[in-house]
């Protein structure tokens, strides 16, 4: 083996072989007190050193579901093991724990498996004398020399978790785990910006594309993180050793000094607060960034404005057009920018005869990262210092002491919507902003004898609504909400229809195109000739809050590969929902139904995927494996031991199973095959992925996506909620960048 010797491979065997025999024994051989490990000592098994105040542990742990095992540090006093820090999270041992041994001849330590192999080691350049866990959680090696001498420290090689005192040094990297089951590095890094000059910490997706910024340091917090210093629960410093050395660090404040702390990089990629709550036992969620989508770095791409109350949270900026029309269907990437917006026309940055054919439109509320600033100068001067400068794009003065003007240049990005935002001057072409404004004709107060006659008439009209309304009270009971209805009513973003609206709609109900499980489906027609899908649904007994909660996250989604929900009708008992029309009917009818058009593995996989990506976006489906609305008995999903051996009272929906173009649950199959993703799950342990294919594609299906994809179903109809992946690591399987958890095996 490279880099060590046969018979130091043989030694380390034999002291692993004397130390299991001897471990009731020798427990002082390994630690010097409880929180130091000495030179030429080892701990193994289940020896762990803590440190002095009983707050941190080291020792060997393998996550639940796992036959890993990892060196690591968690939180010695809480019941939850709460992992802060891993050594070899690139390179677990399987199936038992090893040795971990501060070398008596170079001062390193090292990690071995039970067969002696090097699982990892530290890279200190100096000689330790001891390794010990501080009451802080950082592991430290003292030097031979001066005992206060560090001479490695885990602190220097963060794993996903940012502690109260560790300096996060320019050059450093949180990196989220793959999984909470995986702690081997996933796709999101934090790190303080490296590009000169700039004092902000920022989020990496894939180690290279920006994802979010804490914004430039202010004095005393990060500017787009006012929130942390008004909370007064952290206090943060930045602190400049020298223009190429500085660091961030945050501390509890001292009124709450007792309390556990931690910031993780979490495998969604947001970074989130944690606080430890010892009357109730858990920790409390306080504070995360990423907050929303629009957080995200560059999410509606060059002049795209962002906001996150919207269905649809990304529209151009006045006086600008999609790029690309479908990038608003978020199909390219888990998270990627969209392709943005374009001007419509473009700028001319010319004067002729002293008269600009470029011009400024204000637009207001809207919250921009600002890129140069000026100060003491009027709105003309900074007005006039962007419109004379090609590269400009936008200026906007703000309400301080002095004046400050704002200035931006290039491409607009991280516009959002805001109710405390600012009014910004956009750079159009003079062309573009007569269209935009309204034309300005000459005011003038219009005289009585049209004034008069005008206030007469709206009075006549306001009181025939008033009318209207009444009688329409009187004769229309059932558009009224119960008391429980009238109780529970919350806004929607989707249109409400009356029960006698969608009645007419589809002909009284006459043009039926499928019935499933929770409802019946009819083609209607709108009164725009607008053509509908309408949901009839059977035995609902929700409230109306309930309901509508429902139908706020299936609106929310919006994705190519999922039906839109347009609307929703909730007269006392009535509930139906009304959907886009897809002329060429379901997903389904092209499984089971296809009339000999029969979809390819590539296209199944695809909308697979695509779908899950979709999802990624929305925060209350993407936490799939807690979402007991998605995963409970309202939408046809039950955990596997409900429905193996056909017990299960059958029901008519097809799952979206479109590997096999197999229904879920199916009678018309031998026993062994009634659930059929228990079946799956066998065959996949068995080996046998073909059999699971759809015969018609069989012999042209890529085995490992099928594999890939098996899996992904199997574990999302997990019964147990930590079994369950994220939608974040469902596309990471499906891709092929994360391995599989543990799988159902049906049983």
């Amino acid at each position: 083996m490279k880099g060590y010797s046969y018979m130091t491979i043989v030694c380390v065997k034999l002291l692993v072989l004397a130390l299991l025999v001897l471990l009731p024994s020798c427990d002082s051989l390994a630690v010097d007190g409880r929180d130091t490990l000495r030179l030429g000592a080892s701990l193994l098994g289940n020896q762990t050193i803590i440190s002095k105040n009983g707050t941190f542990e080291l020792g060997f742990f393998s996550p639940n579901g796992t036959s890993n095992w990892y060196i690591g540090i968690w939180y010695a006093q809480i019941p939850e093991m709460t992992i802060i820090w891993v050594a070899n999270r690139e390179t677990p041992i399987k199936n038992m724990p090893g040795v971990l041994n501060l070398s008596g001849d170079d001062g390193h330590l090292r990690l071995f498996d039970l067969e002696g192999r090097p699982v990892w080691s530290s890279d200190n350049i100096l000689k330790a004398s001891a390794a010990s866990i501080l009451d802080d959680g950082n592991f430290i090696m003292a030097g031979t020399n001066n005992i206060s001498e560090i001479v490695w420290e885990s602190f220097g090689h963060p794993t996903d978790t940012w502690l109260p005192g560790i300096k996060q040094w320019k050059g450093l990297q949180l990196t989220s785990w793959m999984s909470s089951s995986d702690p081997a590095p996933g796709p999101f890094s934090f790190e303080m910006d490296p590009s000169p000059g700039t004092k902000q910490i920022l989020l990496l997706y894939d180690y290279s594309i920006p994802y979010w910024y804490s914004g430039e340091w202010t004095g005393d917090h990060f500017s787009n993180l006012p929130e942390l210093l008004d909370q007064k629960m952290i206090e943060m410093s930045f602190v400049t050793v020298s223009p190429s050395t500085m660091y961030v660090i945050f501390i509890l404040n001292p009124q709450i000094q007792m309390a556990k702390a931690r910031l993780v990089l979490h495998g969604s990629g947001q970074l989130r607060m944690y606080f430890w709550d010892d009357s109730n036992g858990w920790w409390n969620f306080v504070w995360s960034a990423p907050r929303d989508q629009c957080d995200v770095y560059n999410v509606c791409g060059a002049y795209g404005a962002c906001n996150s109350n919207n269905i649809q949270f990304c529209t151009c900026l006045q006086g600008f057009i999609p790029k690309q029309y479908d990038a608003w269907d978020w199909d390219s990437q888990q998270w990627w920018p969209s392709s943005g917006c374009v001007r419509r026309s473009p700028l001319q940055c010319s004067a002729i005869n002293g008269s600009t054919t470029d011009a400024f439109l204000q637009v207001t509320d809207k919250s921009l990262a600002v890129e140069q600033a000026v100060s003491q100068v009027t709105e003309q001067q900074c007005r006039s210092a962007c419109l004379n400068n090609c590269s400009c794009t936008a200026f906007a003065l703000a309400n301080s002491t002095p004046p400050l003007c704002q200035l931006w240049f290039g491409d607009l990005l991280n516009a959002r919507d805001s109710s405390d935002g600012q009014s910004v001057f956009i750079k159009l072409a003079a062309s573009e902003l007569r269209q935009l404004l309204p034309r300005r004709g000459r005011s003038r107060v219009p005289p009585l004898c049209v004034l008069l006659p005008s206030i007469a008439a709206l009075t006549a009209v306001f009181a025939l609504l008033i009318v209207a309304f009444i009688w329409w009270r009187l004769w229309h009971p059932s558009g009224l909400l119960n008391k429980e209805d009238k109780q529970n009513h919350e806004p929607s973003l989707l249109r409400t229809f009356t029960y006698r609206e969608l009645q007419t709609a589809t002909e009284n109900f006459k043009h039926k195109l499928g019935k499933g499980a929770f409802g019946t489906v009819f083609k209607g027609s709108l009164a725009d000739n607008t053509h509908v899908a309408v949901k009839q649904l059977e035995g609902s007994a929700q409230g109306e809050k309930q309901f509508r909660a429902e139908i706020s996250t299936i609106g929310n989604i919006q994705h190519v590969n999922l039906v839109k929900l347009w609307g929703f009708c909730a007269e006392k008992s009535r509930r139906l929902l009304v959907y886009e029309y897809v002329s060429n009917g379901s997903l389904n009818s092209f499984l089971f139904h296809a009339n000999g058009k029969v979809l390819d593995w590539n296209t199944r996989f695809q909308i697979a995927l695509g779908t899950a990506r979709g999802l990624r976006f929305q925060p209350r489906v993407d936490d799939y494996k807690r979402n007991e609305r998605v995963l409970g008995s309202r939408v046809g999903l039950r955990p596997p031991h409900h429905c193996q051996g056909g017990r299960l009272q059958l029901r008519n929906d097809a799952d979206g199973n479109h590997i096999g173009a197999r229904r879920n649950v199916n009678i018309n199959v031998q026993a062994s095959k009634v659930f059929f993703p228990a079946w799956a799950a066998t065959q996949l342990e068995k080996g046998n992925i073909a059999s699971i294919v759809d015969t018609r594609i069989a012999d042209k299906a890529d085995i490992e996506e099928v594999r890939r994809a098996v899996a992904v179903g199997e574990l999302c109809i997990e019964e147990e909620e930590d079994a369950r992946p994220s939608m974040a690591q469902v596309v990471q399987i499906l891709q092929g960048k994360m391995e599989t958890l543990n799988i159902s095996d049906g049983s």
